[in-house]
This record gives structure tokens, sequence and C-alpha cells, in this order.
């Protein structure tokens, strides 16, 4: 049986209730646990690499991607199809943020250190 999508978003709203029990919620957006001293940190990261420039021109409608993969699946592409071209310097720069806690009453692994990421989403939040 399919649950209906109203019980979906109960069922979800309860699980993150659930969640964030005993959670600090800052400003910023970022979760601490209350039983914990925990620091925010952003680290700026520029990049910078050397990239093939794209020679195509943008695909306008689909009668353009299927030309393009026309073109790319011909038995003499290697020679006929070109779609990049020279190579391009390209900087670009991210920021990593990460959040280190302490707990506020050290136990007997309170020198253990867990990484952890949650893996879903775009930020930490």
């Amino acid at each position: 049986m399919v649950p209906q999508s109203g019980h979906i978003g109960g069922i979800l709203l309860g699980l993150l209730v659930s969640a964030s029990n005993g959670l600090s919620i800052p400003s910023s957006g970022v979760h601490h646990p209350s039983s914990a001293t925990c620091v925010d940190y952003t680290i700026p990261l520029s990049i910078n690499s050397l990239n093939f420039a794209y020679n195509g021109t943008r695909f306008k409608d689909d009668v353009d991607v299927a030309e393009y993969l026309f073109q790319a699946g011909r038995i003499d592409s290697a020679s006929t199809f070109n779609p990049v071209g020279s190579f391009k310097n390209e900087t670009i720069t991210y920021s990593i943020a990460g959040t280190f806690c302490t707990p506020k009453s050290p136990g007997a692994h309170s020198k253990t250190v867990l990484l952890m990421t949650h893996g879903l989403g775009y930020d930490r939040r």
C-alpha cells in the first residue's frame, strides 16, 4: 500500500522534529548539538585548471542534440568531429565549511575525532 502524500509529509516533518531535538539553531542556520561546544570554520579554496574549450554552439532544440550525437557516433568522427578546441585557463573559488564540536562533558573517548558528512544537499544546513 502506498501512503497518501499528506501522510508522507507528516512522517517527514515528524522525522525532522525528532532529529532536531537537542540542537541549537544559530542565525547562520547551522545546527549544533546542545551537549557540545562547536566552532564553525570556512576555508576559501581557489582552483586554477587548464580545460578544453568547447568549440560547438549551444543546443537550441532536440534536433541539435540528435545532430551532435550523430556526428559523435560516425565511424570517421576522429577526423571529422571536433567538439573541443584549444585549452582555456579557468579559475574558480569554492568555500569549504565545517564545524568542529567537542563534548561539554568529556568521556572515555574524548580524544577521538569523527569526520562525518551527511551526504545530502548542497551545503551543510
